[in-house]
């Protein structure tokens, strides 16, 4: 039986043979031809548009390969797979190959769907290395955090006569998050200008964490002006083709005088907008949450800070002018889209 014979021959006994998920053995042998998921974990957020995250499905190591199969199962409940595009290795053609596939079936079982793709050569023309097969693409259904496996089932690998050669597999995981993301900050940013308490830590230290008048950072009590912080609050993994941007920026604030209260604002620095603030409000003694909504664009959120603005109260008596800082001791953000 020829070659192509062989390999057609293998191609259908493995469609047709029965679909099961299989626990592969973990890879430690660095010559072992094994099949990955990259990246993973992979990030995914749930937009009702359907915003999608890829995965490719690599073998590497391979030596003498002249035919691949793999199959894939994802949990249905979190997981739509919208499409899949497979590759012909280097030196291979449409002409001399022969290419089978189950196709996407999203509805598989009541648990999982699944996908199958074989790919064989047909010419005395062995592939050697590493050769990413395919690449799924798929959105998250629910507005939902977690995880999310992506499990390999059905895996060959063919040589030129059509006998299998061992092979490994290492599953993979989709993480899984909301349209509405918490932020916190992460270093100072470009404007610094409050007082920080205590003294020895830097600003965004002061306001990383809700700790009361543990840490926090205040306006001048010797003055009214205006005061303002700035804080690194990256967002880069804001899906770029994410609409309906908007950043949340709460601040968690209070004045030091009942009656002389500070003069307070939330503020966020974007690319697109430039430095823009809230409206201003007057906090009570006690610590509360203040926030404002700004619109951005998804391309915003590499460069995204944000911060606090912060004027003391005031009050003259006998001649003399008497000031009452605010104290901010955290700041954060609250990032969502369509």
């Amino acid at each position: 039986m020829n070659k192509q014979a062989n390999s057609a021959i293998l191609a259908i006994s493995m469609l047709i043979a029965t679909i099961a998920i299989l626990t592969m053995p973990t890879v430690n042998a660095t010559d072992t031809p094994t099949f990955i998921v990259s990246p993973t974990p992979q990030n995914s957020w749930y937009s009702s548009t359907g915003c999608p995250t890829s995965v490719n499905i690599t073998v590497a190591n391979v030596t003498s390969g002249a035919g691949f199969q793999f199959g894939m199962f994802w949990e249905n409940t979190y997981l739509n797979c919208d499409n899949v595009q497979t590759y012909i290795p280097n030196g291979w053609n449409n002409d001399s190959t022969l290419q089978i596939t189950a196709g996407i079936d999203n509805i598989f079982n009541d648990t999982y769907g699944y996908y199958l793709f074989a790919i064989f050569d047909a010419t005395d023309n062995p592939y050697n290395g590493t050769y990413t097969i395919a690449t799924m693409t798929f959105h998250q259904l629910l507005n939902t955090t977690g995880t999310t496996p992506l499990s390999f089932s059905d895996i060959d690998i063919a040589d030129l006569d059509g006998n299998s050669i061992p092979s490994a597999s290492t599953d993979g995981s989709i993480n899984m998050y909301p349209n509405a993301i918490l932020v916190n900050v992460t270093a100072d940013g470009s404007t610094i200008q409050n007082f920080p308490y205590p003294t020895d830590w830097t600003n965004w230290n002061c306001s990383k964490a809700n700790d009361g008048d543990t840490s926090y950072v205040a306006s001048n009590e010797e003055d009214q002006n205006s005061y303002n912080d700035l804080y690194v609050a990256n967002c880069s993994w804001i899906p770029q083709n994410a609409t309906s941007v908007t950043v949340s920026v709460h601040m968690i604030i209070r004045s030091t005088s009942n009656l002389h209260k500070a003069i307070v604002a939330t503020i966020l620095k974007a690319t697109s907008t430039g430095t823009v603030y809230g409206g201003n409000t007057n906090p009570s003694l006690a610590y509360q949450d203040i926030s404002t909504t700004f619109n951005i664009t998804a391309s915003d959120g590499s460069a995204l800070q944000i911060g606090a603005h912060i004027m003391s109260g005031k009050h003259q008596s006998g001649g003399i002018w008497y000031y009452y800082p605010g104290r901010c001791t955290e700041v954060y953000a609250i990032v969502s889209w369509s």
